[in-house]
């Protein structure tokens, strides 16, 4: 927890930014351009990777045999290849959604106004219980008796009591790792 606590809590702050900038630019900015391919720049890596393939159809047989690395690159070619089919439609798609977009990025805000004041609000709360020490504890009993415990006070007494004025006390606290 000591370790993974700091990570964790940094990842959840990108998470959080990244959330509330999306929700914000909901409102702020249209939908950018660059997202929607035009048919020329289509056409284009068409025929850069028409080029590819043929470069590959080029090369010897002794040189694929021992190119072992291309298996890979086929493979990240066909991902990116499905990834960019896929991709033109689902933008569509989240662009044409304009005011589902909108009352999304309100949901999203206002969750987020609800969960810091609530938030806040415990942090209020434990920072008042944590402040106020007491050394005097209420514990009750199975049978429902409240009891007082205040051995620290009773310590403190006798410290005043048994030790001189001007003597010093030195104490270890222990956390028990």
């Amino acid at each position: 927890i000591l370790l993974l606590g700091p990570i964790g809590a940094s990842l959840g702050g990108v998470g959080l930014a990244t959330a509330i900038r999306w929700a914000l630019r909901q409102w702020i900015e249209g939908p950018p351009d660059e997202g929607k391919a035009s048919k020329g720049e289509a056409s284009a890596k068409a025929k850069s990777r028409k080029s590819k393939d043929a470069k590959k159809s080029s090369i010897p047989e002794k040189e694929k045999s021992v190119e072992k690395s291309g298996e890979a690159e086929n493979w990240r070619d066909m991902l990116l290849e499905v990834y960019e089919e896929l991709k033109v439609p689902f933008l569509e798609a989240y662009y044409e959604a304009k005011w589902q977009r909108k009352s999304s990025s309100v949901l999203v805000l206002l969750m987020f106004v609800v969960c810091g004041m609530e938030f806040i609000n415990y942090c209020w709360v434990v920072g008042e219980r944590l402040s106020q020490a007491s050394i005097i504890l209420k514990r009750r009993t199975e049978d429902g008796e409240v009891i007082l415990i205040d051995d620290y006070r009773q310590a403190y007494w006798w410290l005043r009591d048994q030790t001189p004025q001007d003597s010093r006390v030195m104490a270890w606290w222990d956390y028990g790792y």
